[in-house]
């Protein structure tokens, strides 16, 4: 019946003759009452239609066709195993997989500061009342999940950062750390993590770059603001830096001895830290700077170039080593707030580019030398297991995804045929079958 009234009703209908419909049927179906309520609430005519089309969906991506077969992943489930001691991990904020295979992370113990003076005073007393046992800050562990080593924290021979972000192992077997804190409204020297500290895989303490406690902004040549994180080029002995959430640029120095080589902004140009404050608008033409609080991944490619995201407007910038601008690819472009891209990494034959999403949930598959979106992986509700929040990512040798936090490892299954859609369903849909 109700399909003959829908179907042969030549007008539209008013809210109350909804209303009235809806209420009716309620009756014979306890099930329908919530349509009637919503009915009821609803707006309908032309405010309806304008308020259906004035908020797009965030998470909304269209997938370029492609003949490539797509990587698919399975979420172990028993990976990491259980600490020793009745270990506890925080936020795992960076992950790294070293030359031999091994996995590190980094991870806050406290959970992540508010800038909120009221919601900070209650995270701290929560912290006091549960302390738990927490891991020290820096674990590795073999590709089985097994708990190898461990070190970390604030010493009296360097500047702990006041809030773990990254870490990277690099070639020569270096562990580097990088550090920010999210109690600056705006930056100030104070309340910025300024330095990169240098270790060896055992802990022992090598280098700090950066003066502890000294912004100065994202053409400062001395220290960094919130560096998030760094990727070292062995050939020229030069560490990258994405710097990051309180500077907007990407920073080279030397690997040594830490001396100041060159920088850049978005499109290759010079940093301004008061126009990259500008709230993003997703119709509006791409921003000539970076985000704000956005610098927040870099990768380096085979092809010798520079891999950037710039979560807070939605896209990956590539460069030369130079700093000259290459190309952009966008991604899930309707998100705001901190954006969609928050970390990156490549496949081991570099053909793929995956991209962690932690406002929407995700992970994206780009092809690397385009950067058009092809598929995703870990969406809610995915049978292959969930990613949540992708805030950190790295990629072994075998094409195993590590992201972070909470600390979780999606496992290389092999490949499944393109799909033959653009909507970002189809991907879930086929790892369904």
């Amino acid at each position: 019946m109700l399909d003959e009234v829908f179907v042969t009703h030549t007008r539209t209908p008013s809210r109350a003759m909804l209303t009235v419909l809806f209420l009716t049927c309620a009756v014979l179906s306890p099930n329908l009452r919530a349509v009637a309520q919503a009915a009821s609430a609803a707006p309908t005519g032309p405010t309806a239609a304008k308020d259906a089309t004035s908020k797009p969906d965030p998470g909304k991506q269209d997938f370029a066709p492609t003949s490539e077969a797509l990587p698919l992943f399975e979420k172990d489930q028993s990976w990491p195993k259980p600490l020793p001691n009745g270990w506890t991990l925080g936020q795992v904020t960076g992950v790294s997989v070293a030359p031999n295979g091994h996995i590190w992370i980094v991870h806050r113990i406290g959970g992540e500061k508010q800038q909120d003076p009221a919601k900070e005073a209650a995270r701290q007393a929560e912290e006091s009342a549960h302390p738990g046992n927490p891991a020290p800050r820096i674990l590795e562990f073999d590709p089985d999940g097994t708990l190898l080593r461990s070190w970390g924290g604030p010493s009296p021979d360097y500047a702990w950062p006041q809030e773990e972000h990254g870490i990277t192992v690099d070639s020569d077997n270096h562990v580097w750390i990088s550090g920010h804190t999210d109690t600056f409204t705006p930056p100030g020297p104070d309340l910025v993590d300024t330095q990169i500290l240098k270790f060896t895989l055992d802990g022992k303490f090598i280098a700090m770059f950066g003066k502890p406690r000294h912004w100065g902004g994202s053409n400062d040549t001395q220290s960094f603001g919130n560096p998030t994180s760094m990727r070292f080029d062995a050939r020229a002995n030069e560490l990258f830096i994405a710097d990051g959430e309180a500077n907007h640029r990407i920073i080279v120095v030397d690997a040594t001895t830490g001396a100041y080589k060159r920088h850049w902004g978005a499109y290759g140009g010079v940093p301004d830290d008061v126009a990259a404050e500008t709230p993003y608008d997703p119709g509006a033409p791409p921003a000539r700077q970076f985000g704000r609080r956005a610098v927040h991944c870099l990768l380096l490619g085979n092809d010798d170039l520079v891999y950037v995201c710039d979560r807070a407007h939605d896209r990956i910038q590539v460069f030369r080593k130079d700093g000259t601008f290459v190309r952009e690819g966008f991604v899930a472009k309707n998100t705001r707030g901190t954006g969609s891209t928050f970390s990156a990494g490549f496949s081991p034959d570099q053909k793929f580019l995956y991209v962690g999403d932690q406002s929407n949930h995700k992970g994206w598959i780009l092809l690397r030398d385009t950067l058009q979106v092809i598929g995703s992986f870990g969406e809610k509700g995915n049978p292959m297991g969930e990613i949540i929040d992708p805030h950190s990512m790295a990629v072994d040798a075998k094409g195993n995804i590590y992201v972070g936090y909470p600390l979780a490892k999606f496992t290389f299954k092999g490949y499944r045929p393109a799909a033959p859609s653009t909507t970002p369903s189809t991907a879930q849909d086929a790892a369904k079958k």
